[in-house]
């Protein structure tokens, strides 16, 4: 008997520890994080823009990501739209690309090519006030309604040098927004990674395309703030073709002979039907 009221003392003891001990939001998203993340079959073959090839991918691996104010030691998370702390993220499922044309909320939208906007000038983001924070906010809108990661503003006809994206590609992890307005390539890894890209600006097509494994970046955010911040793997992929519409390159600029030779039946149904210039 007396064995058994101890044991009753304890239970009791046992539950009210993990009632006023629960997991904590962080831990409790790592643990999703990790039991969501293995996906043995594919990883995202969107990239930053389209894509509507049938294949498949191996999961690519989170980035590492490092930031902080110019001159400062510090580092600081990754920013949001705002220009505040960002969660951490990782590869988003598999999915379809499309061109959603009209969106709710906005007028705008997605240019493809051989637009002439697409290869026009981009000049500075200077005024950093409700009319950018309201273009931010619609490009975010128009980028989830095409299931994409990242949009340039000169994709929707605003030749302006702002970039939006968001790793997760999910509007649910707005968290992750990150905004960058004038941004800039200060120093980027020597060596190149090939892997495929798509665009929005290019429907239904994708293509083989080198990069530099990490970048190291300064930025403006939405708010007009000066950063510094490096991007690895997924993300620094993200960034340098976003960062490419700023100047007014296409990432079929970046092709090989081959692949462009691949592709070309592609852009000949673009320009078929948006009209000429679409000979690379």
């Amino acid at each position: 008997m007396h064995r058994l009221l101890i044991l009753l003392s304890f239970v009791p003891c046992a539950w009210t520890f993990s009632l006023y001990h629960p997991v904590s939001m962080v831990d409790a998203r790592a643990s999703a994080t990790s039991v969501a993340l293995p996906r043995a079959a594919a990883r995202d073959p969107r990239m930053m823009g389209r894509s509507r090839a049938p294949k498949k991918f191996k999961t690519k691996p989170k980035a590492a990501v490092e930031e902080s104010s110019p001159g400062a030691v510090a580092e600081a998370p990754p920013l949001n739209v705002a220009g505040e702390s960002a969660a951490s993220h990782s590869t988003p499922p598999v999915e379809e690309e499309i061109n959603p044309g009209a969106v709710e909320g906005t007028d705008l939208r997605i240019l493809e090519y051989p637009h002439p906007l697409l290869r026009a000038p981009n000049s500075e983001v200077v005024s950093f006030d409700d009319s950018l924070r309201k273009l931010t906010r619609e490009m975010f809108a128009i980028m989830y309604a095409s299931r994409g990661v990242g949009l340039a503003a000169p994709q929707l006809g605003i030749n302006k040098r702002l970039m939006v994206f968001n790793p997760e590609g999910k509007k649910e992890k707005w968290m992750s927004e990150v905004v960058l307005c004038n941004p800039r390539i200060v120093e980027r890894g020597a060596g190149k990674e090939t892997d495929e890209e798509g665009c929005l600006s290019f429907p239904g097509f994708t293509a083989d395309v080198d990069r530099a494994g990490w970048i190291q970046v300064e930025f403006q955010t939405g708010r007009g703030k000066a950063m510094r911040k490096r991007f690895d793997g997924w993300e620094a992929r993200i960034f340098q073709h976003e960062y490419d519409h700023l100047d007014g390159v296409l990432y079929v600029d970046r092709l090989t002979t081959a692949e462009k030779a691949r592709i070309q039946p592609e852009l000949d149904r673009l320009v078929a039907a948006h009209g000429p210039g679409g000979a690379l």
